[in-house]
């Protein structure tokens, strides 16, 4: 069995035509690494804020895998909630629903 990350495998995908990734730091070697793998897939980085527009123009699909791991003791509900930014947390949702309104 072969087994391959969610992002390599969007990457793999004959109709991805680009794949930009984002996150608040350090996503150029991960782009570096996946534009190695031989598919006609544009893959960017994209890091901070003041990327994250150009990360979501013309996006058709957005994909957000990650998040705070859940904690023990803590419900879905608390989980989301801390994702979503809600309960104070200033979680990263509020900021990529804003942009991705504006952008696509």
């Amino acid at each position: 069995m072969i087994r391959c990350t969610p992002d390599a495998c969007l990457c793999s995908c004959p109709r991805v035509a680009q794949l930009r990734l984002y996150d608040v730091a350090n996503t150029a070697g991960l782009a570096a690494d996946l534009s190695h793998i031989n598919t006609p897939a544009r893959v960017t980085a994209h890091t901070g804020a003041d990327q994250l527009p150009d990360a979501l123009y013309g996006a058709h699909l957005v994909v957000i895998p990650a998040g705070v791991p859940r904690k023990p003791g803590m419900t879905r509900d608390d989980l989301f909630n801390i994702n979503a930014g809600g309960a104070g947390m200033g979680g990263a949702l509020p900021g990529i629903t804003e942009a991705e309104s504006a952008a696509c």
